[in-house]
């Protein structure tokens, strides 16, 4: 089915009234990728949380193509095909029958990555309420600090853990398709990181690319582990300008004609990488060192949208 449709069904579904329960869920070493334990959760408490689902519905508004350099505003969400995620593996964990992995032991929350709320879809199938858990449900979060509460008139010591809940979700996942509002949480949870890091192996095993640089380990280097930097080569990687030998050319053009950039070709036609230069060129590379048209200054850009 479409993601406009899924994103019908999602607008309509009536949270309040359906079948719903409340699960906790864990990344695994395993095969299985993820486990997951069913919680049985008091009435009041279930009430507040198909809140916060409804809330989530009513927030968002509109839709888009999940970017990887994009960001969705605050009555929207990003949209993708969870075909390409490992989201699957979690659905898998989440559908084991709840008598088969009830909740027994509080460990089981504390070393949780996130929770969901489980919600039966009028004809068939779930809508999947998906939040990444507060830092403080951890154990070594609860090593570090005192849980006190304040009764009577007096602080005192909480006698129980608190586990906070939170009034959103960062997104759901509903008919094959996800609907995101907490992007990097969604990247964590479905480790879609992977993707990224995978796309930037494939890119420094291609001579066309690390053949621009005089030195591609600095590139390396600054990329590193980091998220960002991960999810920009991929934009580079999918974008291929550095394949055009027009663009190229330009870039080496503007670069002479700007020099506080920094940027510089060498007499094979190499581009001089420095750490000092690193982010200036990548952000050639991506496209968005952008010059507008009012005030003919250059900006570097977050993402843009073709008009």
């Amino acid at each position: 089915m479409s993601a406009e449709s899924q994103f019908d069904a999602l607008k309509e579904l009536d949270v309040d009234s359906a079948a719903s329960e409340f699960r906790v869920f864990r990344h695994s070493s395993t095969d299985k990728l993820f486990s997951s334990h069913f919680v049985p959760v008091s009435p009041d408490l279930l009430k507040e949380v198909k809140g916060a689902a409804a809330y989530f519905q009513s927030q968002v508004s509109e839709h888009s193509p999940y970017g990887i350099l994009d960001e969705p505003n605050e009555s929207g969400a990003l949209t993708l095909d969870l075909s390409e995620t490992n989201f699957s593996h979690l659905e898998t964990a989440l559908n084991v029958p709840a008598q088969e992995c009830m909740l027994t032991k509080v460990m089981r929350l504390n070393s949780a990555s996130g929770y969901v709320l489980k919600v039966a879809l009028p004809q068939d199938g779930y809508a999947y309420f998906i939040k990444k858990v507060h830092a403080s449900w951890s154990t070594k979060a609860e090593r570090n600090f005192i849980s006190a509460l304040f009764n009577e008139q007096e602080l005192a010591l909480a006698s129980d853990k608190v586990f906070y809940i939170s009034k959103s979700f960062d997104f759901v996942a509903i008919g094959g398709h996800a609907f995101i509002q907490k992007k990097r949480s969604f990247e964590s949870l479905l480790k879609f990181k992977g993707h990224y890091e995978a796309e930037f192996s494939a890119l420094t095993n291609e001579a066309e690319f690390t053949g621009l640089f005089s030195d591609f380990s600095i590139i390396a280097d600054y990329v590193g582990t980091n998220s960002i930097q991960l999810r920009r080569m991929a934009v580079i990687k999918e974008r291929q300008h550095y394949k055009d030998a027009s663009f190229m050319t330009k870039v080496q053009e503007l670069s002479a004609a700007h020099p506080q950039w920094g940027i510089s070709f060498d007499d094979d036609g190499k581009i001089g990488i420095s750490s000092n230069n690193v982010r200036a060129v990548v952000q050639c590379l991506l496209d968005l060192r952008l010059k507008s048209e009012f005030s003919g200054r250059y900006y570097d850009a977050q993402f843009a949208t073709a008009l």
